[in-house]
């Protein structure tokens, strides 16, 4: 199942594909979004500042408003969010073999 994180305004990322997050005010990082080229830089700032930049696997580059910390607090918020889930799937499937188990007997 897909993860995404909301990254501004109606922005949403998928977690999975992100590669790297970075402030966007360091040289080498302000060098990589113009070395990529404008095909592949994707603006999710919204009007806003840009504070991060973040690398996908397909090379995109998604410049967001919100800082590097913040993103990774959302990151882990929802990778939580999705340890739960499972356990709770896991659950509902062991009780539901039970249930099965007994009915066999």
């Amino acid at each position: 199942m897909a993860r995404w994180i909301v990254v501004g305004k109606g922005g949403i990322l998928a977690v999975g594909r992100v590669v790297a997050v970075a402030r966007a005010n360091s040289a080498p990082i302000r060098r990589l979004v113009e070395a990529v080229g404008r095909e592949r830089v994707v603006d999710m700032t919204f009007g806003q500042p840009r504070r991060a930049v973040v690398v996908l696997d397909s090379g995109h580059i998604v410049t967001v408003s919100l800082t590097p910390e913040t993103l990774l607090r959302r990151i882990e918020a929802e990778a939580e969010v999705e340890v739960e889930l499972e356990a709770e799937v896991e659950a509902k499937v062991e009780v539901e073999r039970e249930v099965r188990n007994e009915q066999a007997k």
